[in-house]
């Protein structure tokens, strides 16, 4: 598995930081001096922050960013596909409460679980998260997981970058699990879903469960199968 080089790493410590903070690029980049436009380079790896802004930054943030580069870079085994931008405001804190159970369910049984959006609780914090949190970023991460679940309990109103993470693992032919609670509309890539992927020969391990009952009935599967429902060994 590839490591995140520093420049990731550091730019998703300071994306954190931010988040924790309640601090806005802007706002940041106010203290520093600098155009916004670089701490959005910054947070998402595509240049290494310099130096001599890192001491104000932890200052401002209160937070300790040199200790990224000293420890090692984190690795994933399973990517958490779970809709976000596009749940209604009201739906977000019982969607992302439902998910964190099945999450906790599966770091039982799986070592390194990436959640995009785990750091948000209420809709108030989406502007932060969705801010730092980009598409392509989560595709690099997801390019080196071996895995991917899909977990949606709350019907939407938007598109949803959950589903450019599904079907990108199915593309690449990753260890797909798909879980659904029963009675939800789902897009066209999901209706039928066994059907289809039984002649599909590049799917790895597609399991779709679009009749699960609740978070909970998600997290006793996934107790009950262990690491093989994800294919991994």
């Amino acid at each position: 598995m590839m490591p995140q080089d520093a420049a990731h790493r550091v730019g998703n410590a300071l994306g954190q930081a931010l988040k924790a903070a309640g601090k806005s690029h802007r706002e940041l980049a106010a203290i520093l001096h600098v155009h916004p436009s670089r701490i959005s380079h910054w947070v998402h790896g595509r240049n290494m922050m310099p130096a001599e802004y890192i001491s104000p930054t932890e200052k401002f943030l209160r937070t300790n960013l040199s200790t990224v580069l000293a420890a090692p870079p984190p690795e994933y085994e399973l990517f958490i596909a779970a809709p976000f931008g596009g749940l209604a405001d009201e739906d977000v804190p019982k969607h992302q409460a439902e998910t964190e159970k099945v999450v906790k369910a599966v770091r039982e049984i799986v070592d390194g679980v990436y959640w995009p959006s785990e750091a948000a609780k209420t809709a108030e914090h989406r502007r932060f998260i969705l801010s730092d949190i980009r598409t392509e970023d989560n595709l690099r991460i997801l390019n080196e997981c071996p895995a991917l679940l899909y977990v949606q309990f709350t019907e939407l109103i938007g598109p949803s970058s959950a589903y450019i993470e599904l079907g990108y693992a199915l593309g690449k032919g990753k260890n797909v699990v798909i879980m659904v609670k029963q009675g939800l509309r789902v897009p066209y890539m999901l209706r039928n879903f066994g059907t289809v992927a039984a002649n599909l020969n590049f799917l790895a391990h597609p399991r779709p469960y679009t009749d699960i009952a609740s978070a909970e009935d998600a997290a006793e599967r996934i107790a009950a199968n262990g690491r093989k429902l994800f294919g991994l060994v």
